[in-house]
């Protein structure tokens, strides 16, 4: 079964206000955020995870922690009995 795929050609569209097809863009601006520790500016969906790092803080950083602070102890066999 063949298809057959018809492109049509359409001019860029040069108007303030519209993106190259003519739609109407949007003014929806994004929230940020300021980090309360660092002062840096964050986009709203970065500024939990940037927050868990920059504070030291969340599931990567404890496990991080766990791995460092997990001595290793090595048993000799015959001491052991």
């Amino acid at each position: 079964m063949r298809h057959n795929i018809v492109c049509e050609l359409s001019e860029i569209v040069n108007v303030r206000g519209l993106d190259v097809f003519g739609h109407v863009l949007s003014t929806k601006k994004q929230y940020d955020c300021i980090c309360p520790n660092c002062h840096r500016s964050l986009a709203a969906p970065r500024f939990a995870p940037h927050l868990e790092k920059c504070l030291g803080m969340g599931a990567s950083i404890t496990r991080v922690a766990r791995r460092r602070s997990v001595p290793y102890y090595y048993i000799d066999i015959a001491d052991a009995s």
